[in-house]
């Protein structure tokens, strides 16, 4: 059964209620919500059940999302993307996050256009650190693009 992720704006799962779809990519649909306790904006990535059709892949890529969720709550680090919660509702499996508010390093790069190299290098660092730490935990992140990169206001950088 597939779900337009539009027809969830207004669902609550777990303690957020989905307000705004902010994106989609190929672990599945990201929205804006507002998470009842602790009060809060926060980004709520979700597993739409008809993105896998067939019983035993889906099975499997819930088994990737949850291996997903544990892996990066075991990590503690100013540039990685912190998850506040995993649940698993009406055959959806989700993740909320912080909402970051500066959006996207491709959304930034959009609007900014070509940075300078003083302009690239703490993104760079930041992004790197990221990384490392993750690597020393014997973590591989396997899709870093612009899209997995978040920036604040300061555009300090989240990598998720």
């Amino acid at each position: 059964m597939a779900i337009d992720s539009n027809e969830l704006l207004g669902q609550v799962l777990g303690k957020c209620t989905l307000q705004h779809l902010l994106g989609q990519g190929g672990m599945g649909v990201v929205y804006l919500a507002r998470q009842s306790r602790p009060r809060r904006t926060v980004a709520v990535k979700v597993l739409l059940p008809g993105m896998h059709t067939d019983p035993k892949e889906r099975a499997e890529f819930l088994v990737r999302f949850r291996r997903e969720a544990d892996a990066i709550a075991a990590l503690d680090h100013i540039n990685i993307m912190p998850i506040y919660e995993y649940g698993e509702q009406e055959e959806m499996a989700y993740l909320v996050m912080p909402f970051v508010t500066g959006g996207t390093l491709r959304t930034f790069l959009g609007k900014k256009g070509i940075l300078s190299l003083r302009e690239v290098i703490p993104i760079i660092e930041q992004a790197a650190a990221a990384l490392d730490c993750a690597h020393a935990q014997g973590i591989v992140h396997r899709d870093l693009k612009p899209e997995n990169v978040f920036l604040d206001t300061a555009n300090n950088v989240r990598v998720g």
